[in-house]
């Protein structure tokens, strides 16, 4: 998995460094688990089949995309 991740780079900010390198759902409602989550318990496959549904952020990416999904839906303000 970090090779996939640092292949393909933060689609933000194109830093490749896999150590902070994130998987985001595109679109939660398709979720069917975090791929983090999946590596214990379920085959290559299906792991593929989940990071396909996402792109690759780094952290402080991946954090700004979650604040901003959420002031977007009225959770929280944009800052």
């Amino acid at each position: 998995m970090a090779k996939y991740k640092a292949e393909r780079g933060c689609e933000e900010c194109g830093i490749r460094d896999p150590r902070v390198l994130d998987l985001h759902h595109r679109n939660g409602e398709e979720k069917d688990q975090a791929v983090s989550q999946m590596v214990a318990r379920a085959g290559w496959a299906a792991i593929t089949k989940e990071m396909e549904k996402c792109e690759v952020l780094c952290a402080n990416c991946h954090r700004i995309r979650h604040s901003e999904e959420s002031a977007a839906a009225g959770l929280l303000r944009a800052s």
